[in-house]
């Protein structure tokens, strides 16, 4: 029999806890992508629980930011104006999305995209 050992706490920051278990207050997590974050974990879950009264069906995911390596970076790239832009702009393309989609169906329903951080 092999243990392996998992540690609990991130070594850059202890203030945040590893998540090594298959699934978060009953929803399953793809194990394969962890280990995950606890605290991060449960924001999720509230920003589902506020999102479900609104809607029928929710759709969570996650977005791991990777600047690349050896190449120029504007000079915004480490600030949160990245993510800003990244956020508008994912706005941006559900909201043209929605466009077309009641250009095709009138009954087709909008929808509004919920981050935490």
């Amino acid at each position: 029999m092999t243990l392996s050992f998992k540690p609990k706490r991130i070594p850059d920051n202890t203030n945040l806890r590893y998540w090594h278990e298959g699934t978060y207050d009953g929803y399953p997590l793809m194990v394969d992508k962890g280990p995950f974050i606890g605290q991060y974990l449960e924001k999720l879950c509230q920003t589902l629980q506020y999102a479900l009264p609104d809607y029928a069906r929710v759709f969570a995911f996650r977005f791991d930011f990777r600047l690349p390596c050896g190449k120029p970076l504007s000079d915004d790239a480490m600030t949160n104006q990245m993510i800003q832009r990244f956020k508008a702009s994912l706005d941006a393309q559900i909201s043209h999305d929605r466009e077309r989609a009641r250009i095709r169906n009138r009954s087709s329903h909008d929808t509004c995209v919920r981050s935490f951080g």
